[in-house]
């Protein structure tokens, strides 16, 4: 096994594996990409051919109408595919529903891309589940070790003793289901009115 120190470049449209001829989350428009989630900053309009889970082709297309792809190549988790000589598989992520790192095995290597994922337990996605590689490719967001975030029930427990109205910011797509899931269970007296915009 040797690991390709090229196997995965970056260039104007995102992270872009040449072994494959494929894109990871491409920021532009591409021929072939490989989506790990629905959120903007990942799943771009206008791609030829994507690869991707079911419930991030249901969100891109609700986002981007047919615009979204050209075609959309639907792939279950832990099923592995095929594009060119690489050997992919997605995994759930856990950052939200339909979230998959990417797998990629190519000459007795393994890399696994991340996108962006999340290791706390939320009922309203599928957890993330630990796989083994020989690369990581992971976004650091959070990476410094001094990032220390609180629990999020007590976060949200902390809404039943607020009187006043309250106003919780969130992204549309999935953080704003999971407040709203954990406000329904952890302060279920709160009435949410939920704005999209």
């Amino acid at each position: 096994m040797s690991i390709l120190e090229d196997f995965i470049v970056i260039n104007p449209n995102g992270i872009y594996c040449k072994y494959g001829d494929f894109y990871l989350d491409p920021q532009q428009p591409v021929q072939t990409a490989v989506v790990s989630h629905a959120h903007a900053d990942h799943a771009v309009s206008g791609n030829k051919d994507v690869y991707c889970t079911r419930p991030t082709r249901e969100f891109m297309y609700l986002r981007y109408h047919r615009s979204a792809a050209q075609v959309f190549n639907i792939v279950d988790y832990n099923k592995s595919f095929i594009i060119k000589d690489i050997t992919l598989t997605f995994i759930p992520a856990g950052h939200m529903l339909g979230s998959a790192m990417i797998l990629m095995e190519y000459e007795g290597a393994s890399y696994l891309y991340t996108g962006d994922y999340k290791i706390q337990e939320d009922s309203t996605c599928e957890p993330i589940e630990w796989v083994k590689a020989d690369v990581l490719i992971t976004e650091t967001t959070f990476a410094d070790p001094n990032v220390i975030h609180p629990d999020p029930v007590e976060e949200i427990k902390k809404l039943n003793g607020i009187k006043s109205n309250i106003l919780l910011g969130a992204y549309g797509l999935g953080k704003s289901q999971r407040l709203l899931k954990m406000i329904n269970e952890y302060a279920p007296q709160k009435k949410c009115l939920y704005i999209i915009k």
